[in-house]
C-alpha cells in the first residue's frame, strides 16, 4: 500500500540481489498470477471456464486495452515470435503435494494489483463453491 515513504537502495544491495521497480513508464503493467489448488478428481475444464468467465467480468474491456498496448510495446522491441495468448489465461501445474494448481494469469497496473487480486479471488472461489461435484479442493492441511 502506498505510504509516501521514500525508499533508498544502497549500491551493495543492488549488486547483490534483484531489485524490482514497477514504475517504468514505458511498460506500465505487470503480469499477475493467482494459483488455485484443486484436487485431481476435479473437472479442470469446468474450473478453467469459471475462472476465465469471472476474470473477464472483473477485468472487462480494460484488460483487452492493456493487452493491445502490451502488443504495441512489444512491436517496438527486439523480442519477436512471442505468443501472446488470449487473456485472462489459465494454465495448470502439478504440485509436489496432492493437488493441481490452476493458475490465472492477467495483466494489471501495479498500483491496482492487490485490489484486483482480492476481488478475483473472492468472486472466483464463490463461483467455484457452487458446484462441489465438479470443483474439489484438496482435503489436506499440507498447503
Amino acid at each position: 500500500m502506498p505510504s509516501g515513504r521514500l525508499i533508498r537502495f544502497p549500491n551493495s544491495l543492488v549488486l547483490e540481489a534483484a531489485v524490482y521497480n514497477y514504475s517504468w513508464r514505458k511498460f506500465p503493467y505487470v503480469w499477475n498470477e493467482i494459483p488455485f489448488h484443486m484436487a485431481y478428481e476435479s473437472d479442470l475444464d469446468y474450473i478453467s471456464s469459471v475462472i476465465k468467465r469471472v476474470a473477464k467480468q472483473e477485468l472487462g474491456e480494460e484488460m483487452e486495452r492493456k493487452i493491445s498496448t502490451f502488443k504495441e510495446i512489444l512491436e517496438q522491441t527486439p523480442v519477436d515470435e512471442l505468443d501472446i495468448k488470449e487473456y485472462p489465461y489459465v494454465s495448470y501445474r502439478i504440485s509436489i503435494n496432492t493437488w493441481v494448481e490452476v493458475i490465472l494469469t492477467y495483466l494489471v497496473e501495479p498500483k491496482q494489483a492487490s485490489d484486483i487480486r482480492t476481488r478475483l479471488v473472492k468472486n472466483i472461489i464463490s463461483e467455484l463453491l457452487k458446484e462441489p461435484d465438479k470443483v474439489m479442493f484438496p482435503k489436506s492441511n499440507a498447503r
